[in-house]
């Protein structure tokens, strides 16, 4: 764990290769607060909704 942190990547990154190198992190409140709304939404709706977000940001190219 400490290995991690000093690397600031994901421990299971570090142990296996798998998933994010690092994990998302909000720069501030209103950022904390959608990151968890949308990692605890059902995977469709989680969908939608970031489609949403990227073609009101005019960014559904970049995903």
């Amino acid at each position: 764990m400490a290995i991690a942190n000093y690397f600031d990547v994901s421990l299971d990154w570090l142990t296996s290769g798998n998933g994010n190198m690092k994990p998302a992190r909000a720069l501030n409140a209103g950022e904390a607060a959608l990151l968890d709304a949308y990692r605890r939404m059902p995977e469709t709706e989680a969908t939608a909704f970031l489609q949403y977000a990227l073609i009101r940001t005019q960014g559904a190219n970049d995903a």
